[in-house]
């Protein structure tokens, strides 16, 4: 039986210190344990960014871009929060989250929910972490789980180091 033991947030957005958002982490008396990436694509969603996943373009039937045009690396913040439950609950309102994983298995694998392409704004789901002194963890993040007709992606990864005149669109 899963648990949803894990503590760990990979923040990547309006989330990070700084931010429009920080407020709900700030709140949380999460603890920073320092800049991390996650593999996937940042979509420029105008105010805000989402991070997408190999999934996401295979819903779309799409192929996500080259690595040599768009970097497949998010760059974020790792955090821990004291209270998952309470954190869950404060941020996937926040989110728009209506579903998520189930937590980690005995193994220390992630357990995939029950999640549907287009039900919420985005889904907490468990993905592979790197810190930057190269420790791998399994930390929370939102991925965006909406449709976008013209997908602008992020060519940094990185929302805090965001050009807008290289945004390029992916387009169908």
């Amino acid at each position: 039986m899963p648990t949803p033991n894990c503590r760990l947030f990979f923040i990547y957005g309006t989330l990070l210190p700084g931010q429009c958002r920080a407020r709900f982490i700030a709140a949380l008396s999460a603890r920073s344990l320092g800049a991390a990436t996650t593999f996937g694509w940042l979509l420029h969603l105008g105010d805000y960014p989402g991070l997408v996943t190999q999934g996401w373009w295979e819903c779309r039937g799409m192929s996500p871009p080259s690595a040599a045009e768009i970097s497949p690396l998010v760059h974020g913040q790792l955090i821990e929060v004291p209270d998952l439950a309470g954190a869950s609950a404060i941020l996937d309102d926040e989110e728009g989250c209506l579903a998520a994983d189930l937590g980690l298995d005995a193994q220390g694998q992630p357990v995939p929910g029950d999640i549907a392409f287009g039900h919420g704004l985005y889904v907490r789901q468990l993905v592979p972490v790197s810190l930057s002194n190269g420790t791998d963890l399994w930390a929370w993040t939102y991925v965006y789980n909406q449709p976008v007709s013209d997908p602008r992606c992020i060519p940094s990864g990185d929302w805090l180091n965001v050009d807008l005149a290289p945004l390029r669109e992916t387009r169908e």
